[in-house]
């Protein structure tokens, strides 16, 4: 008889058998064990988190953007890296924008002098800006004497050679007179009209500075072509063109940075939006911030905006962790939270140090998941911050499951020994907390396959994390409650431990578990009536609904001033450079490397006509080969289009066009592998670049196709020669990388996570259906999220990427919990649903409540990234616990599978391992009528008599 039944199960039950029965004997025995010894599970915990701290001596926390957001084998990573080889250097710009009625005003340039003196006075470390300046050639001679002889010399030639006097003086002479003149710091400034006269500029009439303005087109100061327009900003001209006010005014400083002299670990931070800066160079910056945010305080009739090199970095920092206090705040009323779930109001049953231990365990967790995965050398970065959010999630889950079960043994398992009863209570609880671990850990790791760093390095933290949760909270939280319980049998306080209470005896409301009662009469009353069940069906299909729609327009945008609170100096700059400027848009440049540049020069200069002709998408090319074309031709009546020039004939040429007046403006646009010497022939050209300017764009369903047209310029160039290598490469790139794989990554994980929650929770349910339902909900919880950021105006983005995978953690675990202990009760799907939620909703709810205790403290930050979090946890939790413990229920009652066959009303009267068919069970519903809670306990418990009755 026994064989013919074991045929009739089929393989899942057989499965199912199997894992059950396996699963319940190995926590019933660990549990047994650990009450027994509770002090040497305590310190096998102590030891293993103090083995796996050693790897903290490994500890590395990568702040590089670099090596954080973009993909290992993207272009960006390789041109970066070609560029830091070959480059060289790098400048950083500090800016100053001037606002007022009119701008073209004396006092308004006497205010910029001010600031242009204090700035050049600035020391830090005892560099001055002389020290850190980016510099370029300057024609023109400080020397009043050697100005004479120069233009004594320039009045000597013939008209026809006055216009490049490097062709017209000779080698010689000419470079006698470079040699002569100094390289000059990079700024750009109206104050360059006056070259920077302090008695001049203090004289000025507004006649005066209109003149200058409109008929100046080479700089006093460095002899350079040079347009002073883009200075201004909110322009008025009269009707001839002539620009007679502004509203606006634009300063710049740009600071020299050699890629040798980088520290990584000063130039980042922990927020990992640093960017390359050498030590001098960030503490000038610090300076200069100090310098210009007093004066922006004190100055009166004109407004004063500024931004340094490191601006973006220090703000974006400091808004990341401004807000740590309130996650404190956020740990402790979650503290409050579960000892109101934990604890009675009395003084034995006061668990203050069980709900300590059960923080601890999740402490622990994030000591062992910090070092272990820094003893394997993986590195920490700044969503790594968010782990513990995700630890606390899932280990106060976790911690409430077992509570609850604990709790929920029947009156006669609450008088047998200790250790048996935290053996019945780990035997019922143990499988729960597994699948909802396992299926979490499997999730994490399946997303560690990103191809994005820093979510790839967060997702093995997350998944080491996640396992250590679970260890802790079934041995060491598991031990301490044994402490716990031998303390309340002793009628000890749960304070003082020293103290008993000999005579207590606790009241009979204390016994009753009041959100048992709650959920039973909430649940027989409305949810599993008829009519509830079908408003949960059209209310999960609207919500369906809307959310879909949601999600077919949410956007995939990240914009960097996000990390940027609203009220910083930053965010006011940009806010105005927006306004006065809007069509200065992102640079960027194309960089070439070892060509045979004599050769190449016809098909550079048709890439040239390429970047030309995208005028939709660029503008402000500047190509140093359209200049040296026009100097060959003029000067030695060569047509490039025609001719090709031998290498020697190049190298002679380049040399002299660079230290040409046309010319010398594009000199940073070399390297050469040797020294550029004036008069002799230049050396082979390690690389060159030409720059240009996107447009704005409103996003990336803009910038990404600008993007990628660009790269297919570069692409097409096809070069012949040396190294053949081409590219296109601009700091904003880095965000447009991200932009362009972000949303294509977090599908895949998503997806992949689904995939991952299904299997793992098939193996551990073995059951299709009840797995189907679990997958379901978890489903529709991401579409709610998805749809529900829309309406909240997110975007999908690095951050919500992250978010959106953490939310895959704890939405499984809502559902799961839910639809594991439907399979461990028999009856009518309708009594199995109420017994369940009855049973097992108080503690999903907890977890779930919980959670959002410790985040509800982020809703007012001003960082992006909290608030992205608090936003993204909040949806979770709602539609997670909605999904998890109203329509989870529902559709069980509905079409739920057949319970396992070792299942039993309680834990007293466990089933034969044997499935064995039974009568059909009536379930006693109860009538449409609110009832009081100790009225709708006694209902159910009439209900479960009655139908334990029908099983037997």
């Amino acid at each position: 008889m026994e064989e013919q039944s074991q045929k009739e199960l089929g393989i899942l039950h057989r499965i199912s058998t199997a894992i059950v029965n396996y699963l319940e004997a190995m926590f019933y025995r660990r549990g047994y064990d650990i009450a027994t010894r509770p002090g040497r599970y305590v310190i096998l915990c102590l030891l293993v988190t103090v083995l796996c701290s050693f790897g903290f001596f490994r500890f590395r926390q990568e702040q590089q953007p670099v090596n954080l957001w973009l993909p290992r084998n993207s272009n960006f990573v390789r041109d970066f890296n070609w560029l830091m080889e070959n480059y060289g250097e790098f400048y950083r710009i500090q800016s100053v924008i001037i606002t007022a009625d009119d701008v073209l005003q004396p006092h308004v340039l006497m205010q910029l002098e001010e600031i242009h003196s204090r700035v050049k006075g600035i020391s830090a470390d005892g560099a001055q800006w002389s020290d850190i300046c980016f510099r370029i050639p300057a024609l023109t001679l400080s020397s009043p004497r050697r100005r004479r002889d120069l233009n004594h010399l320039y009045d000597s030639l013939p008209p026809k050679y006055k216009s490049d006097p490097s062709v017209a003086l000779g080698d010689s002479i000419y470079c006698a007179f470079i040699e002569a003149l100094e390289r000059k710091c990079l700024e750009r400034t109206l104050l360059d009209l006056w070259s920077y006269n302090r008695s001049a500029i203090q004289s000025l009439t507004k006649e005066g500075i209109l003149e200058k303005l409109n008929k100046t087109r080479v700089s006093p100061v460095f002899g350079h072509p040079m347009d002073y327009v883009p200075l201004l900003g909110g322009v008025e001209r009269n009707a001839s063109g002539v620009i007679v006010s502004a509203k606006s005014l634009l300063t710049f400083w740009v600071v020299h940075v050699n890629f040798s002299n980088v520290d990584y670990e000063k130039s980042g931070n922990l927020a990992g939006t640093g960017d390359l800066g050498d030590a001098k160079s960030l503490e000038w910056e610090i300076e200069f911030s100090k310098l210009l945010s007093s004066f922006a305080a004190n100055v009166t009739a004109i407004d004063v905006y500024y931004t340094s090199g490191r601006s973006f970095a220090d703000i974006s920092n400091n808004a990341m962790f401004q807000d740590i206090g309130k996650l404190l705040l956020g740990g402790f009323i979650m503290f409050i939270y579960i000892q109101l779930q934990l604890s009675k109001c009395n003084w034995v049953e006061l668990r203050v140090y069980l709900g300590m231990a059960g923080i601890v365990s999740i402490v622990l967790a994030l000591i062992v998941s910090y070092g272990f995965c820094s003893m394997l050398g993986i590195f920490f970065g700044p969503v790594h911050h968010s782990l513990p959010f995700l630890l606390l999630g899932i280990g106060v889950d976790d911690m409430f499951i077992i509570m609850q079960n604990f709790f929920n043994l029947s009156p006669g398992e609450k008088i047998k020994p200790l250790p048996e009863k935290i053996g019945l209570m780990m035997q019922h609880a143990g499988a729960s907390i597994t699948v909802t671990s396992l299926t979490d850990f499997v999730a994490f790791a399946i997303g560690s396959a990103t191809i994005l760093p820093c979510l790839q390095s967060f997702c093995l933290y997350a998944a080491v994390g996640i396992l250590a949760t679970y260890f802790f909270q079934s041995t060491f939280f598991v031990a301490c409650l044994t402490w716990d319980e031998r303390r309340i049998e002793q009628k000890r306080n749960g304070v003082a431990f020293c103290i008993k209470h000999e005579d207590f005896e606790p009241n009979i409301y204390h016994r009753k578990q009041i959100s048992k009662t709650i959920f039973g009469s909430l649940y027989s009353n409305y949810v599993l009536t008829t009519p509830g069940k079908v408003f949960v069906l059209l209310l999960t299909a609207g919500i369906t609904g809307i959310s879909l729609w949601g999600n077919l327009h949410l956007r995939q945008e990240f914009d960097q001033m996000w990390f940027i609170p609203k009220n910083t100096h930053l965010a006011n700059f940009s806010r105005v450079k927006t306004h006065f400027y809007p069509e200065d848009g992102q640079e960027a440049a194309v960089y070439m490397g070892k060509l045979n540049y004599s050769i190449e020069f016809r098909r550079i200069q048709k890439l040239v006509a390429e970047f030309r002709k995208q005028d939709d998408i660029l503008h402000d090319v500047k190509a140093w080969s359209e200049e040296f074309q026009k100097y060959v031709s003029d000067n030695h009546h060569i047509n490039l289009q025609r001719q090709i020039l031998s290498d020697a004939e190049f190298s002679r040429f380049i040399s002299k066009f660079l230290f040409s007046p046309s010319g010398a403006i594009f000199e940073k646009d070399f390297r050469f592998d040797g020294k550029l010497t004036c008069g002799q022939p230049a050396p082979p050209v390690v690389l060159s670049s030409f720059e240009f300017k996107f447009r704005i764009f409103s996003g990336p369903e803009e910038h990404i196709p600008a993007l990628r047209r660009v790269r297919n310029l570069t692409e097409q160039a096809h070069f012949r020669t040396g190294d053949k290598f081409v590219t296109v490469w601009g700091k904003i790139f880095a965000n447009w990388v991200t932009d362009e794989v972000i949303d294509a990554e977090m599908y895949r994980n998503l997806a992949l996570a689904m995939f991952c929650v299904m299997i793992s929770t098939f193996i551990l349910i073995a059951n299709v259906r009840t797995c189907l339902l679990v997958l379901l909900c978890v489903v529709l919880t991401l579409i709610d999220v998805g749809g529900m950021m829309f309406f909240w105006d997110m975007t999908i983005d690095i951050v919500s990427c992250v978010g959106l995978v953490l939310a895959v953690g704890l939405c499984v675990d809502y559902a799961a919990h839910i639809g594991l202990t439907f399979m461990t009760y028999v009856g009518s799907k309708d009594h199995r649903a109420l017994r369940t939620i009855r049973e097992t909703g108080p503690a999903v709810w907890n977890g779930g409540i919980s959670t959002l205790l410790a985040l509800s403290v982020l809703a007012d930050s001003d960082a992006h990234v909290f608030i992205a979090f608090f936003k993204i946890f909040l949806l979770v939790v709602v539609f997670g616990l909605f999904n998890g413990i109203v329509l989870l229920p529902v559709l069980l009652s509905l079409i739920g599978p057949k319970p396992y066959h070792t299942a039993g009303e309680d834990g007293t009267e466990r089933r034969p391992k044997i499935y064995q068919p039974r009568e059909p069970v009536k379930f006693i519903k109860p009538k449409v009528v609110v009832q009081p809670p100790d009225v709708a306990l006694e209902l159910l418990d009439k209900s479960t008599s009655t139908n334990d009755a029908a099983a037997n």
